[in-house]
């Protein structure tokens, strides 16, 4: 057997294992307790971005739940086979969305991931603990941003959700290029163009 192939079996046990390592007592696919116990053994914060870029890898589709299809299919193009690789693969994942594309594509994910399958919106506070998360430092206005969203009560549509990206993308660090009759828009309608 070539040496590649029996390295790749030996890593989907590896796979395998953690799987198994983590996974509901009841069902295939590691739930919230597993993934808690896999943070507490790897030293990982759960709340951490890289959490959450983890579950875009392995296009999950529920939060704080794993598949065996997508945990395996994930490690393995992590190249991940063991807990050791996937603490330090975990902690490096950051520069997976570096990418503007990348980004925009992990940014569109979360709110799927963190949406009810059954509603078009996120809550408002989940809303906000995902902006928090993953525009910290990438969004120069993000505190004024949250600070708006405290005077709403309604929970946030995908094209909010999705505008709010492109006018962090457009929008000068002064305002200076703010059009209300832009893309941005839907932010003067809401109110947010008289915070500045």
């Amino acid at each position: 057997m070539p040496i590649k192939k029996l390295f790749r079996k030996d890593r989907l046990s590896g796979i395998n294992a953690l799987f198994d390592r983590y996974k509901d007592s009841d069902a295939d696919e590691i739930g919230p307790v597993g993934v808690m116990k896999m943070c507490d053994e790897l030293e990982i914060n759960p709340l951490d971005i890289n959490m959450l870029i983890f579950a875009w890898v392995l296009r999950a589709h529920a939060p704080c739940r794993f598949s065996r299809e997508e945990w395996t299919s994930g490690l393995q193009g992590l190249e991940v086979g063991s807990g050791e690789e996937l603490k330090a693969k975990i902690a490096s994942l950051g520069k997976l969305i570096e990418d503007e594309v990348d980004f925009r594509n992990f940014y569109v994910f979360a709110f799927a991931y963190n949406k009810d399958p059954d509603q078009k919106s996120l809550p408002l506070d989940t809303a906000k603990a995902l902006w928090g998360l993953i525009l910290e430092g990438r969004f120069e206005h993000l505190a004024l941003w949250l600070e708006f969203l405290e005077t709403k009560t309604h929970s946030i549509p995908k094209d909010t959700y999705v505008l709010l990206l492109e006018f962090v993308y457009s929008i000068n660090s002064d305002f200076t290029n703010y059009d209300e009759n832009s893309t941005d828009r839907i932010f003067s309608r809401r109110g947010f163009g008289t915070l500045y």
